[in-house]
């Protein structure tokens, strides 16, 4: 009996640490097995490095080229690292990827979930599994190349969010106001991509709803945090090149800003669809709806109840005065919305002829998982503040929960049945860099070759690799 009741304790006492552990192994399994040593695509793009840093004559400004509106600052520098330290292996930034979902997993569980629910009630075990599951589950995929700069920067607004949340609710010392500052130029002007404006908006708000709640509208410390965050996006721009660039043009988004903020505001009942598929893509990620294993109505369905459960989320959030403990839930789920906007301007031609359920790509899914670990917490709070036994409204509480569960195990289990075919393709990919010359690259119609690049970039890129003995020609004598 004594032995049963310290196993019972082991698991009350150290839920949080389990849960951390067991994602953490399931996501390293993941990664591990699907895994091919494959520098393709956007890893192709960052090689015009290669030369210059072999040969001596690389410059700083070499770092600050941008992928599409993405600057890649934080990616390029891990890129050298990886280069002088490795040869350029693509399994350093698998593993470095692995390294930012467990930081976000921990600030998640760690630093939100357990400061909502100090109280440990039995919906505490039941909120906190089911939070694991999006933080750690497959459907976010594994990163590399241009997507590990999405990754960096969507770690970085955790963890600045974080720091601004505790500098609100604790006021912290000027130590630690200080670094909240130079972190929040870190998280857009190092680590930052364009996904990482989807954070500015609302945390902003949120520092103003502050002073004007504590009638302090001339904080200076506060209005230093917005001033740093305007200051920080205008000089993304600058240093990406967007305004001012060599030929003193304004590159924002490809086909013209107001052209898509047009097509964005004259096509409202397609963006509301939009949102309402993005929800669905939170539970069940994107490749289920892809694969056909549900109907275009029930994805809808998963969509229309996940959009009441945030929308309740919020209700209970200002009725339960939760932003007195935290305001992470207001920054967080205002990212995603945000960054939905974002997408949609960039997409809004695609959605037009295509359909709303475009918005959504397995691409995202690592953003949005914040936006499911925030609605949590704001009923983990709720419930801890529900007097008496209520057993209606906790019941209903613990169910919600419960088939959100069941929803993102689906989307999860869907996912990672397709895991083995996507490792086949990949090591078929991968054969294409032993090929003897250009002529053995085959090429499609559109004229790219497997590596998605043209042929001319594919086999340079083949070539300078062989060159300098890198990635899957390194000399593993050394």
């Amino acid at each position: 009996m004594e032995k049963n009741n310290k196993f019972v304790s082991l698991f009350k006492n150290h839920w949080d640490i389990i849960c951390l552990i067991i994602g953490t192994a399931v996501y390293l399994a993941y990664v591990l097995y699907v895994f091919v040593e494959l520098p393709y695509e956007s890893f192709i793009d960052k090689f015009y490095l290669i030369e210059p840093f072999y040969s001596g004559t690389l410059k700083f400004s070499d770092l600050l080229i941008p992928y599409t509106e993405n600057g890649m600052l934080a990616a390029n520098v891990l890129f050298l690292i990886n280069l002088k330290l490795f040869h350029f292996s693509v399994f350093v930034e698998s593993m470095v990827n692995v390294m930012m979902v467990i930081f976000v997993g921990w600030i998640s569980i760690f630093k939100y979930a357990n400061k909502v629910s100090e109280e440990r009630k039995w919906f505490y075990y039941i909120a906190v599994a089911v939070m694991t599951i999006p933080l750690f589950s497959c459907m976010q995929q594994s990163a590399g190349g241009m997507s590990l700069q999405v990754r960096f920067g969507f770690a970085a607004f955790v963890l600045v969010s974080y720091m601004i949340d505790r500098f609100l609710i604790e006021n912290k010392n000027l130590a630690y106001y200080i670094l909240t500052i130079v972190m929040i130029f870190l998280s857009i002007n190092f680590f930052g991509s364009s996904y990482s404006f989807g954070g500015v908006p609302f945390v902003c708000l949120v520092v103003l709803i502050c002073m004007i709640r504590d009638k302090k509208i001339l904080d200076v410390k506060r209005i230093l945090i917005i001033i740093a965050y305007v200051a920080a996006t205008v000089l993304y721009f600058f240093e990406y090149g967007f305004i001012g660039g060599p030929s003193g043009e304004v590159r924002v988004v490809d086909g013209g800003l107001m052209d898509k903020a047009l097509a964005f505001i004259t096509n409202v009942k397609s963006i509301v669809m939009g949102l309402i598929y993005w929800n669905s893509s939170c539970l069940l990620g994107r490749y289920i709806f892809e694969d056909g294993k549900i109907s275009n109505n029930g994805y809808l369905l998963v969509g229309v109840f996940f959009t009441i459960v945030i929308l309740v989320s919020l209700f209970l959030y200002f009725k339960t005065k939760m932003y007195e403990k935290t305001w992470i839930p207001i920054m967080w789920i205002g990212y995603n919305l945000v960054l939905f906007f974002i997408i949609c301007i960039g997409r809004v031609e695609v959605i037009k002829t295509l359909g709303e359920a475009w918005v959504t790509s397995s691409w995202y899914t690592v953003n949005t998982k914040i936006l499911t670990v925030s609605v949590i917490g704001i009923y983990m709070y709720y419930f801890n503040q529900i007097e008496g036994k209520a057993i209606v409204r906790k019941s209903a509480i613990c169910i919600v929960h419960l088939v959100m569960g069941g929803l993102l195990i689906w989307g999860t289990f869907w996912n990672a049945a397709r895991v083995p075919f996507e490792k086949v393709n990949l090591t078929q990919m991968q054969s294409y860099f032993f090929v003897e010359s250009k002529e053995d690259l085959p090429v499609d119609g559109n004229g790219t070759t497997p590596l998605f690049k043209d042929l001319d970039t594919s086999w340079d890129a083949i070539e300078l690799l062989k060159k300098y003995h890198l990635s899957l020609f390194r000399d593993y004598s050394d």
